[in-house]
């Protein structure tokens, strides 16, 4: 149920680039801090090329 919401919200954003983290909960930056870390790295550089 959750990831078929999921998808109808990316399938309509499709500047979106979904991540899954397998095996995290619901505290990502907790649980995995360095793929936590890695991904919003490569987020902020896309966001900050858009400007």
């Amino acid at each position: 149920m959750v990831k078929d919401t999921i998808d109808d919200v990316v399938a309509g954003r499709t500047d979106w680039e979904p991540h899954v983290f397998e095996g995290v909960g619901h505290l990502l930056p907790v649980e995995a801090p360095g793929a936590y870390v890695a991904t919003l790295d490569r987020w902020l550089a896309g966001a900050a090329r858009q400007v």
